[in-house]
């Protein structure tokens, strides 16, 4: 009864889907915590990353209507919100292709499941691309969308699931000769990280990516202007986090401000206090903002045109999900 707690908070039909010998149609609960135990201990309803209708039920019908028309839809992006809007789109009977400019589906979530202890992301991820391909959903892989290719293809509604691209904060200096690194690039290893670094902003990414390159024998500097660390985690996951990577020898400095970035490393200000670290890596976790230009070149080119997941509103996971869902349900 305990195990299946949340397992039934992704999927109410866990039981009925595992006695039909239907295990791969089970939503995964990944443990991520976010929506169920984070909303919890903030006094909100619950909600899941898993399962956009928890919570919703008395807005949302539980079973996705057919649509009058038939329309032809192209979902620009395979990450998870992508995802989530072609499997709506789908089940209401649509034509739905994905067009994924990298070689691989999943955007974030791909990425989430990287660092270590968070295997269990690949599980959803997976289970959303069977969803989508059992419903008919055609997914085209290194095929990047412009609006020539938009309009060649014709398509009746086009939703961008785009993503989004990292900012540097405008408090935030960068000067002659600095470097940086998004922690999303981190995270898919695919850049060189030197032996000292330092990480600007201590939320969720940035935590994790400290745990992961810790793991990997890098010496850790985490900065966060706010007063604590990690505070957009819940505490059940948060808490662990932070104690493990401070018995790796992380260095967690809040109430912290970084100034400015420089060839030598980073300038950082703590209350009457100031300094600068010296670095061979300066990673950003600081934030991003909407990759939404492709949504005015596509005015007066297609009429309908919806924005969703972090294309729309960087933010978390769960929400881009959610915000998918119902752009399923209006197509």
């Amino acid at each position: 009864m305990i195990a299946l707690g949340r397992p039934l908070l992704a999927d109410p039909d866990w039981p009925l889907k595992a006695r039909q010998n239907r295990a791969e149609d089970i939503r995964p609960c990944i443990s991520c915590c976010q929506g169920c135990v984070g909303n919890i201990e903030k006094g909100r309803p619950i909600t899941c990353m898993s399962n956009p209708q928890l919570g919703r039920e008395n807005e949302l019908p539980i079973s996705q209507p057919q649509a009058a028309r038939k329309k032809k839809v192209l979902i620009v992006g395979a990450g998870p919100a992508g995802l989530e809007a072609a499997h709506g789109a789908a089940v209401r009977g649509h034509n739905v292709i994905i067009w994924e400019k990298n070689p691989t589906v999943g955007g974030k979530l791909q990425l989430a499941a990287t660092p270590p202890g968070k295997q269990e992301f690949t599980e959803l991820l997976d289970y959303m691309e069977r969803a989508a391909r059992k419903q008919g959903v055609k997914i085209v892989i290194g095929k990047k969308a412009d609006v020539t290719a938009i309009k060649r293809f014709g398509p009746d509604v086009v939703v961008l699931a785009t993503g989004s691209r990292p900012v540097l904060p405008a408090q935030l200096k960068s000067g002659q000769g600095a470097s940086f690194i998004p922690a999303t690039e981190v995270i898919d290893g695919n850049k060189p990280i030197g032996p000292t670094v330092a990480i600007v902003g201590g939320g969720m990414v940035g935590l994790e990516t400290a745990k992961m390159l810790s793991s990997q024998g890098h010496a850790v500097t985490v900065f966060e202007m706010l007063d604590d660390i990690g505070t957009d985690m819940p505490a059940i996951t948060r808490i662990p986090l932070l104690l493990e990577l401070k018995e790796q020898g992380v260095k967690l400095l809040p109430r912290t401000t970084v100034r400015e970035l420089s060839a030598e490393g980073v300038s950082w200000e703590h209350e009457r206090t100031h300094g600068v670290l010296k670095v061979d890596t300066i990673i950003l976790a600081t934030g991003e903002k909407p990759d939404d230009g492709l949504q005015r070149e596509l005015e007066g080119v297609v009429v309908q045109v919806y924005l969703v997941g972090d294309c729309k509103r960087p933010g978390d996971m769960p929400a881009a999900i959610a915000d998918a869902y119902s752009v399923g349900l209006e197509i």
